[in-house]
Order: C-alpha cells, then structure tokens, then sequence
C-alpha cells in the first residue's frame, strides 16, 4: 500500500488532524505556530469551529492562520467545504465558517490578512477547488489546499515527511530525519538495555556519569575511555549516561563493538547501526546523522564492548583515527573538530595499555577510571536499591548486606532485581549466594512465559549440563551444532537451552552463531559449579579441571568445597594459581577448616618452590599479580617467600598493610605512583583496612636512625601519600637522620605538607629555612639547586594539600623573595583558586621585570600551555578555580598584567556560553584585544567590525581568523595580499622566502577557509606567491582542481636545490585557537601527484601518518617507491627486514630477562606489527621461519615472548619443535612459563 491509498483509508480524523498539523508545522515558517483546535489530549475530535489557528509571531500587518481538516468522502467534500446553510440549524461548510471567523477578526483588526487552510485525505473534485478559491478571493482570503496528493508528497519526499509516514501511516522511512533519529536513539537505548544484566531500576550512579557530563559541553568533538576491570560497572556507567542523555531529548546510539570491524569511518559504524534499527533507511544515514545534530546538542556514541571482539587494540586505533579532530571553517565557527559528538567506551586496562603514553596529552581523550565499589558507594547502593522497593534500612544494615555481596556493582545490581518479586526470605539471607538466587528467579520468570511445560529447575540443569560439557571440551564459546552433538543423548536439555536462547534473559546466540551466557559472570558461575560437582565426584583425573584457563573457576569452587583437605595437594601440584583465586574470595575470614587448610597450602606451596624457583617464571607472575589483588591477612605470610623486590610483591604487601614494603615501592619517586589509577585505589583499601596498622609502622620506620637514605626517601613519599598527621613527628625526626638533605630535602616537602595538619609551621618552618638557603645561581640548563627542588615537586601537589598548608606556602612565598619563584613553580599545576592567585602575582611580576632588563621568560609565555592539553593525569580547570580566574580578570583595581595573565588561564576552558560576558567588555578595556581573539575562536561574527581595526597591526594572528571568515575579512585579506606581492623579488627560494613570517601566516589562513575563497585569492596572485614553496604546498593543500594546475606547472621551474616541500607535514600538525589541526586522508591524497618532489623527511610523516589513521596500505600502495631504505625497513619491512629487527631483540643483553623481554616484544615490536594491520598469522609465520633458521636461547625467549602474547595453544608447536635443537633446561622452563600464559589466556 502507497501513501495515497494510506491516506486514502484513514478513518480516524482525530489521527489524521495530528498527522496533517504536524506535517502544516513543518511544511512553511509561518504554520508553525498553529494551534491544534480540534483534537483533545487524548487525540480525539472534539467540536470547535476551527481545527486550528493561529496569528504568525512578528507578522506585520498581523496574518492569521485558520485550518480545517476532514475525512469526509470525496462526493461529500463540496458540503462539507462549500455549504451556506439555509436554516439556523444547518452547518455551514468549513470555508464558510473559516471566513466568519476571519470576518468577526477584521472587525477588530482593520489591516489583518487571512491564510485558511483547509485538508482533506482524498482527492476533491476539480469544480470544488475551484469554487473554494473564488469564494477566498471574493472574501480577500489566501487559501492554502492540502489535499491527498499534496500530503503525500510531502510525507515521501521530506526527511520530516517520512518519519511522520511512518509514525501515523507505519510505512517504513527511508529518510532519516531528526524525529526519527531521536525515535532510533530510543530503540538503541532498549537494545543496549537489554544486553545488560540487571535492570536500570537497581542500579545506582556512582558520580562517575555525572562527573563526564559535568566536564562535557556542547560542541565538543570527544572520546571518554571509561577503564577499568570485568564487572566494576563500564558497561552500566555508559548506559546511565546514554539513558540521561536521551532522556534529556538528546540524539545517542548503541554501537556494537562488532560493526567497527567492517566500518571505515564513523559516520558508516553510525550508518550500519541505524540501518539495523530500521533497514528501509537510504545508505547516507550515516552521514545524515550527523548534519542533522543542532549545535547545542551533540550526538552521543557509546561502543561496547570492545574488549571482547577479535584484536580490540585494532579496533581502538582506528576508532582513535576516525575521532582526531579536523579543523574546517564551519565545524571551526562552533569551536569544534568537525560535527558535535561524545564517544563513550568502556575498556579494561590492558587494551588501554599500549595506547595510553602516546596519548594521554589529547585534549579530545577523557580517560575516566572505574574502580572496585569503596565501602561507602556499596553501602549507597544497597540502601538505594533497597528504598527503591518501599522498604526501610538503616547505613549500618547497608554496610552489612552491601559487605556481605563484596561491594561488588553486579552482585547488588541483581540483589536488587531479587528484592522487585515477592519472597518470603530476610535481606540477609538474600544476599547470600545473590547470582545463585538471581538465575532461579529467571528460570521461574522463563516457566511463567512459556508455561509449564518446562519446570524452572529443567532450565537450570539444562545450563548445568551444558557448563559440564563446555568443561570437558574446553569450549566455553560453542556453536549450536556442537552444542547438539554433545547433547545428543539429551533431547529434553536441548529443547530448554533452546528456549532459553530464545528468550534471552540468560544466554544468546552471539553474532558469530555462537552460544554465550549473558555475562561472564554467570559463564564461570557455572563453569565453577561443574568443576565443583567433579571435585565432590571425587574424580581427580579430569584433566580439563586443572587446565589454567579454568584456574579462577577452580578457585571460585575451593571456597564451596567441603571433602578432605587432601585435595589440596593435587591442587598445588597441578593448578597453585587456584589457590591464590580461592584466597581472594576468602579474605581475611576464614569461615570452614578447609578455608584454613587453603591458607596453609598456599603458604606451603609457596615456601616449598616459589623460592627454589621450581615453577614456572610465570606461574609466579600470576600468583603475585593475584596477590596484590587480595585483601587477606595471610599475604603477608604468603609473600615473604617471593622476592621482596618485585614490585607486585611490595605492593601486595602495602594493601594488605605492610608499610616497609609501600616504602620500597616509593623509593622510584615522590610521583611515581601518584599518577596511577590502580595504585591509588590500593592504596585506598590499604588505608581502610590497616590504617592504625601502617601508622605504627610508619612511625617506627620512620623514626629509625639505622636505615638509609633510600628507605627514607621511600618512607617519605609513601607518608606524603598516606596524608596521615600522626606521622608529623616521625617525619621531622626522619629528616634530622638524613644523611644526604639536599636530595631528600623535596620529598621531605611533600611528606611534610601532606601530614603537618592545623600547625605547619611546626614541621616546615626548618625545611622552608634550609630550602631558601640553598644556592639559586643557575647551572647551564638554567636550573638553581633551590628550582630543582621546586621542580621535584611540580607535579605533586596535584594531590592536593590543606588550606592550611597552601596559605602558609603562599604566605611564605611572600615574605622570602628567593622562594616566591619556587614555590610558584611548585603550585603552577595545582587547582586552587589561591594557587592561581599566588602564580599569577609573581608571574606578572617576573614579567615587568624581565620586560625592564629587556628579557623574555619561557615560564611565563607558555605557563598556560599546560593546562590546555590537560596533561600528566588531571583535568582542565575546575569551575571553582576558573569562577576565581575571572573574577580576576574582570577586577578593574588589579594590574593589567596579572588580569592578563589571568585571562589566559581561564581562555583555557572557554566554552561556548561564554560569548556573552565576553561582548560585554568595554572596547577601552585594556584586554578589548584579547577578548576580540577570544571571540573570533568562539566564531562571534559580531566581533567582526573590531577584528578588523586590529588585524592590521597583528597579522602574526591572520591565521586565527577563519572561524569568522566572511566577506568583509576575504577584502581585508586581498589588500594584504596585494600589498605583500608588490615589492616581492620573483625569484625563487626556500621556505616563505621573501614573505617571511607573514607569509606563513597567510599560508596558514589559507588552508582553513573554504576552498573556492582560497583557490580565488592565490589564483589572483599566483604570478608572485609561485617563487615561493609556502605557496606551493598551500596550493596542493587546498586541493581544488585550478590550485593543483596552479601547483603543478608552477613546480616544473623551480631550481632542484630548493625543496618544496620541505616542513609541510609540520603545517598540517599544530595547535592553532586551542585546537589540534592534524594531517587527513584527503591531505595525503592531494600531496600524492608530487610525491617525487617530496623529500625524504615529509615522506617519512606521510607513511607515520598512514599508521596513525589506520591505513598503512595506502602508504605502501603509493609511498613504498618513494621512501628511504631506512623508512621502508620501518613502515612496510620485508620478512629479511623483519628477520633482522628480531636478531637485534634476540642480541640485546637487557632481554635476558624474563619481564623486559617479554614486555618489549609485545608492547614495541607486536605494536609495530599491529600498525601495519598485519594478521596474527602471518606474525607468527615470520616468527617461526625465523627461529627455524637458528634456534638460539636467545632466539627462542623472542619467539617464546611473541607466542605468549599472541598465540594460541596450537601456536606452542613452534616452540616445540625447536626445543631439541635448543637443547637447554633454560629453553624448556620457557615453554613451560609460555605454556602456562597461553593456556591460561585461550582454550583449544
């Protein structure tokens, strides 16, 4: 059925009025304001004698819209339009009663004009219409008919017309429009919804969400990395953010980790999603998508999960690639990359990992950590979940219940779901054994569903007899035939999974036809369950039981086991790792004797060969990993038989109290561990378990005159870190032992400031003293011995430190002029209102003197900088402090040099609504220049008459103008330009040659604006600007048609000494109005036709460039004739290439060691290989003809560490077959170490 024959058979006026008004409203401005008359709340006719009106808002002289729709049949339409009634009772026709009511109008309103609109579904006759606009003519009314025809045009061929279609008609829309895309974001959010465990209803917001919101702002072309381990809630933090966000009236999606494989870009991933949701869509969904976001309300992306699809870290670099900003006029008049748009996505720290150091100063990459649930969050969450449902609880019961599930956000998230049905058990009781509970209330809801043909325990046992198989197989990921032909013998456990599946509310057929639970913590829930059931069988030959993949699950069922301690030896001999599982979940309580027996097995294992080194080198990795993963008092027993140096060790033995052991993990630095995620939520439950245990022997540690300096400077920096005043004295006897003061005199600081409490004074009057004393004369890197204390402790105070503590620093900063620099380089990162106030003041005033003695200080010039890439870990500046900055700067009183300054700091964080204060400042302020340029990078066209009075005696900002280019400035532009060619020499030289630093300016300007006015204004003079290589690459880089002509015959004359491309990789990679303009595929395309003229520097930017976005074929495709030797070894090596890069790993003495080696291949060598998008067997092919060439100790810890990486089991035959020809006992401890990892990360 067409739109015609829909319209045709609508019965429903009332529908049909909604659908008609909508599409009046969309179809011209001046219908938007129209009333509906005729309908009712509920969509229901009611009597009125217009369906609609309205007077159009700022129309002069006034005109009224009147409308009057029907559903009337065709033969009746000339009555029901056209009738005069003859007799009171008779009812005029809607034309005549429309031009009544326009009548009763001009009697108040002499000059109003009229539009009556009249529709009708069907067709009407011709002689109709045409009475019906003689009698509007007559009457001095307009008349607007929207009959069938009409209404079905609109509604097939407006984006708008399509989603009302489908809305009112239910033909499916094949354009997208902003309604229903707002309609698809809903569909997604049910999607995602569904594919989470528990319900939105018993979750509760842990700030996190809110947080990312608060540091978001419209506009802002984003991605926001929440990190962090399986089960601590990404998944559940992204959905909150996406339901807000829709809620809210916002457009956002659901992407599928999965679509990312096949993308090319984001805007196809959007495309692929959105066509999922509604498959009549055209193909430019995508792209459509993303024109139709308003500028205040950016679309917002959440992809999840990455971690789980097939080479994730490939997947995060090209979504990286698809997200670096581009810079463009019109994206730049809003103050954004391209179109506005947050991407969300959760990821677990180890695909982070190899990303993270290059880019973690990206100003468009928010990484937001997610840790365990603190005992407060999960005490909030129980109590949430619980007065959700009616009930009372006090905080102490919270804290009980919320103890009891480990504070962990999935187990509450389903305890809540427990708590929506009826039951008869206490709260206590419910939260034992919460996910057992949890997967019977979905059998019972499943039995309810289908009826009872199938009995609830019938589900269960069917999914207990699947886990039992997927043991046996090691297959915990199968397909539907595997599952048919293990259970075979079953029909009945086959024909519940089936319902099961095809409920979904537990498991699924993935998109891979494969079987999966609906998280993974009901997989092992129920892989731990089978083990379980073979450990009470007492069938110890199982081997599958004591495979390494299954080491967690083993643990999970030691703690529910009940038989003979006996068990423990096999446990020991064959899977120690269990162990250590079982230790995590049983803390420091053990409940059972053979909880207890676990602990000394454990103990006895490790004293029996962890220190002989009897096991694998990796076995103990993990052991130690596991550790310092695990509150439980026995750790401290346990690991004194490991090496003490390791850093795992010792930081297994902070959480779990051990205060020798945090101080030699601090003795690296006083920041080292500052920066990191996972060591401040350790320490965190170091301090909320052992707090009065670490004091006493911190104080005792601390206040030992037999340890050395090192010890103490490790003391000290894990005091500063603890932030404990009960450690003050300690620390002031600690640094009257200090044998080299000097080098220990910054962690003192910090020590000192993080635990003096209410009397600073006290402690750090004497280091303060002993500080200003020092010698400032300044060595040749320009660093004094009292800067390079303050440099030691630039970044520490991140942290944060006291009010106290900050006053007395600022104050002491005042009194003694040779530490007011110090100190202010010591707070220059520090968010505080104070802090800035402190920095400011003394760098205004090493300004006005360096300003006398005719000096320039690089301190202040780019003291700023460092807040505008947000590097090293913390975020921009809070609103707090910038609140406190503007302040500042809008203070008439103060110097203009402070207010200066002061702006800078707050132009950092400039968003879009500040463009109002902005124009506010007065044109004689003495920041009127700076708030110009601040409102050009807003692209504030109002500014334009001030911009251009200014723009003359500042071309060095010509560059910076284009997010307000217009024609006004394109005129400004072309008499600069006509003024910098007419003197110009015509000849030929290097760089800007004879338009110096002008011309680069210009260059600049000229690759932001919009094509056509750059193509315009180089052709115009082109006769002077071709001399010149700047001019050359900006013709290529604009990239039209005539300035590619213009480039190319101009090049042919220029002398073989110049090079004409020399740095133009270097003009497309910079900052410019606060953001990153980086090279992009249609860059290196333009730049391509040259490629002979480029030299061997900007070729080698090119082929990094490919790697970066992603396409490192293009580079070979197009650069691999033209690069060096050097840079086709590095880009696209040969297999000899890559045989040689592994005989320099196999040579370099510091890989001898297990975890160097280990570390270098995976995270330098394999990441190289992964940039290339070279597939895992073609890597492992290279490997092994390799290691096949000459089988060397040292060549095969190479290839053992490429195996253990990314291997699979049937990889380790590589090492196999070259364990003979090796020979060693060493070689085969490093199959034996590989084997374990391997087996422990993948299954058969």
């Amino acid at each position: 059925m067409n739109t015609a024959q829909a319209l045709e058979n609508m019965t429903d006026r009332g529908r049909f009025e909604l659908l008609v008004t909508s599409v009046l409203r969309n179809s011209k401005p001046e219908y938007e304001a129209i009333m509906d008359l005729g309908t009712n709340a509920e969509g229901e006719t009611v009597r009125s004698p217009l369906d609609g009106f309205c007077c159009v808002p700022g129309s002069s002289p006034p005109r009224y819209i009147l409308v009057e729709h029907t559903t009337i049949e065709r033969d009746k339409l000339a009555r029901k339009w056209l009738a005069v009634p003859q007799r009171r009772q008779q009812e005029p026709g809607d034309l005549v009663k429309a031009l009544h009511e326009a009548d009763e109008i001009r009697q108040a309103v002499p000059n109003a004009l009229f539009t009556v609109v009249l529709s009708t579904n069907k067709r009407p006759p011709q002689a109709v219409t045409k009475e019906a606009f003689r009698l509007a003519a007559v009457a001095g009314v307009a008349l607007d008919i929207w009959e069938q025809s009409r209404i079905a045009g609109y509604l097939d061929n407006k984006p708008d017309g399509h989603w009302l279609r489908k809305h009112y008609l239910g033909i499916d829309a094949e354009m997208l429009s902003f309604p229903l895309l707002r309609q698809l974001s809903r569909d997604s959010l049910q999607a995602y919804q569904h594919e989470l465990l528990s319900s939105p209803d018993t979750w509760i917001p842990r700030d996190i969400a809110y947080g990312i919101e608060g540091k978001g702002a419209p506009g802002n072309a984003r991605i926001c990395l929440l990190i962090g381990e399986s089960g601590f809630g990404k998944s559940t933090e992204a959905y909150l953010l996406l339901q807000r966000h829709v809620a809210a009236g916002g457009v956002g999606l659901w992407i599928p980790a999965e679509i990312l494989d096949d993308a090319v870009s984001l805007h196809d991933a959007v495309k692929q999603v959105l066509l999922r949701l509604c498959p009549s869509l055209l193909p430019n969904a995508g792209q459509r998508a993303f024109s139709l976001l308003p500028t205040d309300q950016p679309l917002m992306l959440v992809i999840d999960d990455i971690n789980r699809v097939n080479l994730p870290s490939r997947i995060l670099r090209r979504l990286l690639a698809w997200m670096q900003p581009r810079v463009t006029t019109e994206a730049a008049k809003q103050g954004i990359g391209e179109a506005p748009f947050l991407v969300v996505t959760p990821l677990w720290p180890k695909v982070w990992g190899e990303f993270s150091h290059s880019n973690e100063n990206q100003p468009w990459i928010e990484t937001v950590y997610i840790g365990a649930m603190s005992t407060a969050e999960g005490t909030a969450a129980v109590h949430h979940c619980v007065t959700q449902t009616g009930k009372d609880i006090t905080p102490a019961e919270a804290a009980v219940l919320a103890q009891k599930m480990g504070n962990d956000p999935i187990l509450i998230g389903l305890f809540g779901k427990l708590l929506t049905v009826p039951h008869h058990d206490a709260m206590a009781v419910l939260a034992e054994n919460v996910l057992e509970r949890y997967l019977r209330m979905m059998a019972d809801e499943l039995v309810q569903h289908e009826g009872e043909t199938i009995f609830a325990h019938e589900y269960l046992d069917a999914l207990s007899a699947l886990a039992r198989e997927m043991l046996l197989h090691r297959c915990v990921h199968p397909t539907w035939h595997e599952i048919d032909e293990w259970l075979l013998q079953s029909p009945a456990l086959l024909r519940s999974l089936r319902k099961l599946v095809q409920h979904g509310n537990l498991c699924r057929l993935s998109s891979r036809a494969q079987f999966e639970f609906r998280h993974d913590r009901i997989l092992y829930y129920y892989i731990a369950q089978a083990i379980l059931a073979v450990l009470n069988a007492g069938n110890l030959d199982c081997e599958p039981i004591w495979d390494p993949y299954f080491n967690d699950a083993l643990g999970e069922a030691l703690v529910k086991f009940h038989g003979e301690p006996s068990l423990l030896d096999s446990v020991c001999e064959h899977a120690p790792i269990a162990l250590f599982k079982a230790i995590q979940a049983i803390g420091s309580n053990p409940r059972t004797s053979f909880h207890k027996a676990i602990l000394s097995a454990a103990h006895a294992w490790a004293a029996s060969t962890v220190a002989t080194k009897l096991i694998p080198e990796a076995v103990i990795t993990i052991a130690a990993w596991t550790m310092m993963e695990t509150d439980a008092d026995a750790i401290l027993d346990i690991s004194q038989h490991f090496n003490m140096q390791s850093h795992l060790i010792q930081l297994a033995r902070l959480r779990n109290g051990c205060a020798a052991s945090g101080a030699a993990y601090c003795t690296n630095g006083i920041h080292a561990a500052s920066a990191s995620h996972e060591f401040d939520e350790l320490l965190d439950q170091a301090r909320h378990h052992h707090k009065e245990q670490l004091r006493r022997e911190m104080k005792a540690l601390l206040s030992d005159s037999a340890i050395d300096d090192t010890l103490r400077y490790g003391l000290l920096s894990l005091a500063g870190l603890l932030g404990d005043d009960h450690l003050k004295d300690g620390i002031r006897t600690c640094w009257a032992n200090a044998q080299e003061k000097d080098e220990m005199l910054a962690v003192t600081i910090w020590a000192a400031a993080r635990c003096c409490g209410d009397t600073p004074n006290l402690i750090l009057d004497p280091l303060m003293a002993y500080w200003a004393a020092m010698s400032g004369e300044e060595d040749e890197g320009g660093m004094s011995d009292r800067t390079r204390v303050a440099d030691r402790l630039e970044f520490a105070f991140i942290r944060g430190i006291s009010d106290i503590v900050l006053q007395y620093l600022i104050h002491f900063g005042d009194v003694h002029e040779s530490l007011r620099w110090p100190i202010a380089l010591m707070l220059e990162h520090y968010d505080n209102p104070q802090a800035f106030d402190f920095v400011i003041r003394e760098a205004a005033a090493i300004a006005a003197h360096d300003k006398e003695k005719g000096r320039f200080s690089p301190w202040v010039a780019s003291l700023t900088d460092k807040w505008c890439d947000a590097p090293h870990g913390f975020h921009r500046i809070s609103q707090t402090s910038r609140r406190y900055l503007q302040a500042a700067w809008l203070e008439t009183t103060r110097p203009v040099k402070e207010r200066e300054i002061a702006f800078r700091f707050w132009l950092t964080g400039l968003m879009p609504h500040d463009i109002e204060l902005l124009r506010s400042i007065p044109a004689d302020s003495p920041l009127a220049t700076q708030v110009v340029w601040a409102r050009v990078r807003l692209g504030d066209t109002s500014v334009i008459p001030e911009l251009l009075t200014i723009l003359p005696n500042m071309r060095y900002r010509l560059d910076c103008v284009y997010p307000v280019w217009c024609d006004a400035i394109r005129e400004e532009v072309e008499r600069y330009m006509t003024t910098l060619v007419e003197h110009a020499p015509k000849q030929y030289s290097r760089g800007g040659g004879a338009f110096g630093n002008d011309g680069y300016h210009l260059a600049s300007l000229l690759c932001l604006i919009p094509a056509s006015d750059a193509e315009a204004l180089l052709d115009a003079h082109w006769e002077s600007l071709q001399y010149s290589p700047l001019f050359i690459q900006t013709a290529v880089l604009i990239g039209t048609p005539r300035c590619h002509v213009l480039a190319a015959e101009s090049i042919k004359d220029y002398p073989e000494e110049v090079p004409v491309f020399e740095h133009v990789m270097m003009r497309m990679n910079k900052r410019l109005n606060g953001q990153t303009i980086r090279m992009q595929p249609e860059h290196l395309e333009r730049l391509l036709p040259f490629a002979r003229y480029l030299g061997e520097r900007e070729l080698y930017y090119m082929a990094d460039t490919c790697q970066r976005l992603g396409i490192p074929e293009w580079s070979k495709e197009h650069l691999y004739p033209y690069l060096s030797d050097n840079d086709r070894r590095r880009f696209h090596p040969t297999d000899d290439d890559l045989f040689a890069q592994l005989d320099a790993y196999a040579e370099d003495k510091d890989n001898s060691k297990y975890h160097h080696l280990v570390w270098a291949v995976e995270h330098i060598w394999l990441a190289a290989m992964e940039k290339q998008n070279m597939p895992r067997e073609q890597i492992l092919s290279i490997m092994q003809r390799w290691l096949e060439r000459d089988t060397t100790i040292e060549r095969f810890r190479v290839a053992a560490a490429c195996v253990q990486a990314i291997g699979k089991r049937e990889d380790l035959t590589m090492l196999e077959r070259c364990l003979t020809t090796c020979n060693s006992q060493v070689a085969a401890e490093i199959l034996q170490s590989t084997r374990f990892m391997v087996y422990r990360r993948t299954l058969g």
